[in-house]
């Protein structure tokens, strides 16, 4: 779902706490970008990766470019044709919502995350079903979760 990666943005360009939380830029891998707008042939998925610089910033494999990059597939940048809500479905069990697609620092649009049930898949998740992630101006409500170390007492007692 490379759409996922879109809606966890925040206007500041950073993204809600996700998983470990050890990185908060918006994509930490762009080969991800390009595996998801090839595989689901979207436009604005690769508008994204576009947008933060393609290839030239993102250093990805140019041969796996070459090989899974549809020349013909135009790219879509605006972000204003998405909703402004997502329901993840089952699998993650959340859904993200804000007030717009303004991303940059003044941005006055309110970005919310929120997790359902969903399916747990243990180690690097963390039990966060009916936890919400708000953003308006910088963190307002946000996940704290995050370990230093993995196996100590705050990684199993508090982050999972």
């Amino acid at each position: 779902l490379g759409i996922y990666w879109i809606y966890m943005q925040l206007p500041n360009g950073k993204r809600f706490a996700d998983g470990d939380k050890f990185s908060k830029t918006h994509v930490s891998c762009p080969e991800t970008l390009v595996l998801d707008y090839a595989y689901a042939n979207d436009a604005v998925v690769k508008g994204e990766f576009e947008r933060r610089g393609g290839m030239k910033r993102a250093k990805t494999n140019p041969v796996l470019f070459l090989l899974v990059n549809n020349p013909e597939l135009k790219t879509n940048t605006d972000l204003n044709t998405l909703p402004l809500s997502i329901d993840y479905g089952t699998i993650l069990g959340g859904l993200s919502a804000r007030t717009g697609w303004n991303l940059n620092e003044d941005s006055n649009d309110v970005a919310v995350e929120i997790r359902g049930g969903g399916y747990h898949f243990g180690n690097h998740q963390h039990c966060n079903a009916g936890s919400f992630q708000i953003y308006l101006r910088g963190e307002q409500l946000f996940n704290a979760g995050i370990y230093r170390a993995y196996g100590t007492p705050y990684d199993f007692n508090f982050y999972k």
